[in-house]
């Protein structure tokens, strides 16, 4: 077995696994939404969900999130 960096062992793959058994629940339904317009709500959700990608090359740059919809 090829050696894995010292930040990574069998617990931490295992617990990957696991986090990805968990159904994912749209951050538009997290977000409270007494105070926010529904558009506002879903412009901020997608911003966050397109930050939070789990491979980095499919996650937002910096530029694309400056000019994503939630900031206009």
């Amino acid at each position: 077995m090829k050696e894995m960096s010292r930040q990574i062992d069998e617990n931490k793959i295992d617990l990957v696994h696991k986090i990805d058994d968990i159904p994912r629940t749209a951050f538009s339904k997290v977000i409270p939404d007494k105070n926010y317009k529904r558009l506002d709500i879903e412009n901020a959700a997608d911003l966050i969900e397109k930050m939070l990608e789990w491979v980095p090359s499919n996650r937002i740059s910096c530029a694309e999130a400056l000019n994503h919809l939630f900031f206009r």
